[in-house]
């Protein structure tokens, strides 16, 4: 989303003094950029990296990616927002299948999965997890967060701000005030045990 690689550029350079430079991705809208330190360098080396590296999240892959203790711990519900929002916005998504509005979250790594059910459950907004899905190409499960029942989208909408094209797409929502019977069900996983 053009919005959210603006933000990017723009949070960048105000928080580490970088300007980080696009390259080319193999998918046609993606973007993708390269931070290097380049006039900032110092003696220290790249500022992003000793940050991530001194928050425990310097070199962590799709699959280990978390959300720092850190960061849980003394969060409030405004950082929260905020993260989740900064989440929702890059590996998010928001819209209609069928007759049914979503906002979903998919991620490889299955502590962030719970760690993100977590704060949307500190925000009041309740969400379903599935056991992590994977295709026969897939080295890893993907694990998806669901909210299909209005009023929990109408919570998501009031607490969570997404820019650029998802917080278009999720303003325009129209959605029910009544709960809905798919949106609270236990994931199957529940029956099994």
């Amino acid at each position: 989303d053009e919005q959210v690689a603006k933000d990017f550029l723009a949070k960048t350079n105000e928080f580490w003094g970088l300007v980080p430079r696009p390259h080319a991705h193999r998918s046609k809208g993606v973007w993708q950029f390269d931070i290097t330190a380049g006039p900032v360098r110092t003696s220290a080396g790249n500022p992003c990296t000793n940050w991530l590296k001194s928050h425990d999240l310097w070199g962590r892959r799709a699959p280990t990616k978390i959300i720092p203790d850190w960061f849980l711990q003394q969060a409030n519900n405004y950082s929260i927002a905020e993260l989740l929002g900064g989440l929702y916005d890059t590996d998010g998504s928001t819209g209609v299948s069928g007759n049914r509005r979503f906002v979903k979250y998919a991620t490889t790594s299955r502590i962030m999965a719970y760690q993100i059910l977590w704060c949307l459950t500190r925000l009041n907004i309740y969400s379903r997890i599935d056991l992590g899905y994977k295709s026969k190409k897939a080295t890893v499960p993907l694990y998806s967060l669901s909210i299909y029942d209005g009023t929990e989208i109408e919570r998501f909408r009031s607490a969570i701000r997404l820019t650029g094209r998802k917080g278009k797409t999720l303003t325009s929502l129209s959605v029910s005030s009544h709960g809905s019977n798919y949106g609270d069900r236990l994931g199957k996983w529940a029956g099994r045990r």
